[in-house]
C-alpha cells in the first residue's frame, strides 16, 4: 500500500501524500525520536524528511527496498544530518561562551575587584560586541540565548524558515567572538 501511494505521491497527488502522511508519521517521528531525544529536533527533522519525500518519490524503487525502509532511511539520514549542525553549533556557541568568559578572567585580573567586577565588565563587552552585530543576527542571538528560544520559537517569532534562524546564529556567533577576541581600544 504505501509503494502504491509513493507512486502517486511521485505524480504530486496531494490526497496521496496527506495519506501517506497519516499511515507513516507515528513509525518516522519514533525513529527521528530515538536518533535526536528532543521534540523541536524530531518536529524539524520530520518536516524536512517530508519534504524530500515529496519531492523524490520519483526516485523510489519497490525492488530495492520496502517503502517504509525508504522512508527510515530518509528520516534517519536527517536525523543524523541535524545531530552534525546541532554539533557544530553548540561547538562554536561554546567557543562565543569560553571567550566571554576569558574577558571575565581578563577584567578580574586587571580589576582586582573580584568576579562581580568580572561580570559587570563581561556583561558591558558581550552586549557591547552584540550591538555591533547585523541587526538580523542580533535578534537571532538575542532571542536564543538571551530569552532562551528554541531555533524553532525563533523561527516563529521572526517569521523565517528554520534554516535562516540557524544560519544567522551560527554567523552571528563568529562574528561576536571575532568582536569579543579583538583587542579592546
Amino acid at each position: 500500500m504505501l509503494a502504491l501511494l509513493l507512486e502517486r505521491v511521485a505524480r504530486h497527488d496531494v490526497a496521496a501524500f496527506a495519506t501517506l502522511y497519516r499511515e507513516t508519521e507515528l513509525v518516522l517521528s519514533r525513529v527521528a525520536w530515538k536518533i535526536l531525544r528532543r521534540r523541536e529536533w524530531t518536529e524539524e527533522v520530520l518536516q524536512e524528511s517530508y519534504v524530500k519525500v515529496w519531492r523524490f518519490a520519483g526516485s523510489y524503487d519497490s525492488a530495492r527496498a520496502l517503502a517504509l525502509t525508504w522512508m527510515v532511511s530518509i528520516v534517519r539520514n536527517q536525523a543524523l544530518d541535524q545531530l552534525r549542525r546541532n554539533a557544530t553549533f553548540e561547538h562554536e556557541a561554546g567557543i562565543a561562551r569560553h571567550a566571554v568568559g576569558q574577558l571575565g578572567d581578563e577584567a578580574a585580573d586587571e580589576s582586582g575587584e573580584g568576579a562581580d567586577a568580572a561580570v559587570a565588565v563581561d556583561v558591558k563587552r558581550a552586549l557591547a560586541c552584540l550591538a555591533q552585530l547585523a541587526p538580523a543576527q542580533r535578534q537571532a542571538i538575542s532571542l536564543a540565548y538571551l530569552r532562551e528560544c528554541s531555533h524553532s520559537q525563533v523561527a516563529g517569532r521572526l517569521g523565517m524558515p528554520l534554516g535562516t534562524v540557524k544560519a544567522r546564529i551560527r554567523s552571528g556567533l563568529v562574528n561576536l567572538k571575532q568582536l569579543i577576541e579583538a583587542p579592546v581600544a
